[in-house]
């Protein structure tokens, strides 16, 4: 998981990198689940209420636009960083 977070704002970042994103959410919210599918916590209703986390629909873009701030700030030194359009 570390090494996933590590990739944040590099070219190493990708599908696997997300998908290990998004069952340590899932152990955020439900420490002791084995689940690592953000929509299985929600079909099980395991929590309820204002304990839900975010659905895989409103998680996937915030973990992009997190990739992208990271690379921002990775680029913060250089006088003209080549960013790729969003």
């Amino acid at each position: 998981m570390l090494e996933s977070l590590g990739n944040l704002g590099s070219s190493r970042f990708n599908g696997d990198d997300e998908r290990i994103i998004e069952k340590f959410i899932c152990n955020v919210y439900v420490p002791s689940t084995n689940i690592q599918d953000i929509g299985k916590l929600f079909m099980k209703r395991i929590i309820q209420g204002s304990g839900l986390p975010p659905t895989r629909a409103a998680l996937t873009p915030f973990i992009k636009r997190v990739n992208f701030q990271v690379l921002v700030w990775k680029s913060a030194g250089k006088s003209h960083p080549n960013l790729p359009s969003q």
